[in-house]
Formats: C-alpha cells, structure tokens, sequence
C-alpha cells in the first residue's frame, strides 16, 4: 500500500475513513467498465477499443506527445502503447508529427477523425454521470473529485482529468 504524506489529511484515516476509502477504490474499475459500456451501446458500430480510447483522450486537447510520454502519463509499458498507437493509425484516429524536441520520437497527434471519435464518446459518458449526478451537490462531487485525486497521487500517477491531458 502507497504511503501518503504526513501533511495530506488522508495520511493517518481512521478504520471507517480507510474502510469507505477501500469501498472507493472498489467502485472504480466497475465505474469505468459501466461507462465504457454505456458508449459501446451508443458507438458500437465505430468505437475505438478500451486502449485505442484512453489513448485518444490522453491526446485530446494536447498538441501531440510521444510514445514515451503517452506510456508513463498511461502508466503502462511503451510497447503497448506502440502497438495501440499502429493500430490507432491505421484506422486515421491519430498521425505521427515531427518531434522539433526529439528527431527520433515523433509525436501522435489526434486526427479530425480520432477528435470527432473522442468527443462522441465524451458526450455519451457525460450525458449517462449527468443522470446519476441528479440529487448530488456540487461539494459532493468536488469532495470526490478530491478523494480520488488523492487515491491517484497516492499510486504515484498524475490525475487524468487535470494537467497531465
């Protein structure tokens, strides 16, 4: 288990605290894969894969990254990322750019297509957190926001819906 600094007020939870963070961390995964599924059904003929997706919106909004970068803000190996990224290219969802930082490392960037892809997946996902988001306060959600930020740093990766798009 990560060990979360003294200063986070996370850092020492009480047995309920740690149970409910246990209970959170749960519900992750099974939140995921109930969102991808809700795009699946309203994508199916055209949605990119569960790698092909985190890719895209790794990509969404950046001016492009490398390999490299795209494998350790994913957290997975570059290899992988390599081949998510051919296939991505293949199906004209993203295109290699000249590096000006690295001759070597190209960078992926979306294309219109891998945007549009992107964006129609994003839609359907709010469209579904906005029905289960009735009856919850904005505080709710931020504190949410908060506990899984926190969660997240803790594992040593960067928050995905924060700087590291």
């Amino acid at each position: 288990m990560p060990t979360l600094p003294d200063t986070d007020p996370l850092a020492r939870p009480t047995p309920a605290t740690a149970a409910a963070l246990n209970v959170v961390a749960g519900l992750v995964p099974s939140l995921a894969r109930r969102l991808a599924a809700a795009g699946a059904r309203d994508h199916a003929d055209d949605r990119p894969t569960a790698a092909t997706l985190r890719l895209l919106e790794r990509l969404y909004g950046t001016a492009g990254q490398s390999v490299p970068a795209l494998a350790r803000a994913m957290g997975t190996s570059r290899q992988f990322v390599q081949r998510v990224v051919d296939d991505a290219v293949a199906r004209d969802l993203v295109a290699r750019a000249p590096n000006p930082a690295h001759r070597r490392s190209p960078l992926m960037r979306l294309t219109e297509r891998g945007r549009q892809a992107v964006e129609a997946v994003l839609s359907s996902e709010t469209a579904v957190l906005a029905a289960a988001a009735r009856g919850l306060s904005a505080d709710d959600v931020e504190a949410a926001v908060r506990v899984l930020e926190a969660l997240t740093a803790a594992y040593g990766a960067p928050p995905a819906g924060r700087q590291d798009r």
